[in-house]
C-alpha cells in the first residue's frame, strides 16, 4: 500500500470519528433521541444509529445537510467536523484586495482540503457542503449588522 491511501485511510477514520461524536454531542445536548433524530431527517433509525455508531456510510449531501439543520450545526462546528483550517481573512486582504479575487482562493483552497482529507467522498458532495457553510457564514454576517 503506497503512502497517498495510507494517508486518505486514516484521514477518512479520523473524519469518521468527528462524525460520530459530533452526530452524538449534538443530538444529547438538544435532548433528542436516535429514533427522534432518524424521523427528522427521513432516515430509519438503524441508519441514524449507524451513522452515531460508526460515522460510516453518510456521504450524500442531503443527509449532511438535513443532519446539520436538525442537530443545529454552527458554521464553526462544520468546518471543526471536517477539520478544516480556520478562515484567516486578514491574510488574503494585502495580496489579493479584490473580493471576488479572495472569495476564489477561499473556496478553492477549502475545497482541495476537502478532497485531500475526504478521499472517498463525492465531489459534489464537497462543493455542497461548501455552498452550506459560505450560505451560513453569510447569514451570520447579516445577522451581526
Amino acid at each position: 500500500m503506497d503512502e497517498k491511501n495510507t494517508y486518505s485511510e486514516q484521514g477518512l477514520k479520523t473524519f469518521q470519528k468527528r462524525i460520530r461524536e459530533q452526530l452524538s454531542q449534538h443530538r444529547k445536548k438538544l435532548k433528542l433521541s436516535q429514533i427522534d433524530v432518524a424521523g427528522l431527517v427521513d432516515k430509519s433509525p438503524s441508519t441514524y444509529q449507524r451513522w452515531e455508531s460508526t460515522g460510516t456510510c453518510l456521504t450524500n449531501i442531503h443527509d449532511f445537510q438535513k443532519l446539520f439543520q436538525v442537530l443545529k450545526f454552527s458554521t464553526s462546528d462544520v468546518i471543526e467536523l471536517f477539520g478544516l483550517p480556520p478562515l484567516q481573512q486578514e491574510e488574503l486582504k494585502t495580496p489579493f484586495p479584490d473580493k471576488n479575487t479572495r472569495k476564489a482562493i477561499e473556496e478553492d483552497g477549502i475545497c482541495l482540503y476537502m478532497r485531500k482529507n475526504c478521499a472517498n467522498m463525492e465531489t459534489s458532495t464537497i462543493e455542497r457542503l461548501l455552498d452550506i457553510v459560505s450560505d451560513e457564514r453569510l447569514k451570520r454576517r447579516r445577522y451581526k449588522r
